[in-house]
């Protein structure tokens, strides 16, 4: 197994994949988020304020739980001229 050299071009491919890919869910959480809470802040009546605080809640907690996934499939993405390996130290 021979070592590739970290460079910028490199570097920003594995960047903007967890980038896009995270922002991407988060989107998705947001969208779902805003109609749950908005269908549940409608029927109990809750403030706008209120609504943004539990959406910012979801999101706190998701955000991580989308980020697992997302660094999963960086871990098994064949770049153009590399993948990222997990590899045990030597002795």
């Amino acid at each position: 197994m021979s070592e590739s050299e970290i460079t910028w071009s490199r570097l920003f491919r594995i960047w903007w994949l967890l980038v896009w890919r995270t922002c991407l869910g988060i989107v998705t959480i947001l969208l779902v988020g805003i109609g749950l809470i908005g269908f549940f802040g409608y029927f109990l009546d809750l403030p706008g304020e209120r609504m943004g605080f539990w959406l910012a809640v979801l999101l706190f907690i998701f955000w991580p739980l989308i980020m697992l996934p997302v660094i999963r499939m960086i871990l098994k993405k064949k770049f153009r001229d590399f993948h990222v390996q997990l590899v045990s130290p030597s002795p």
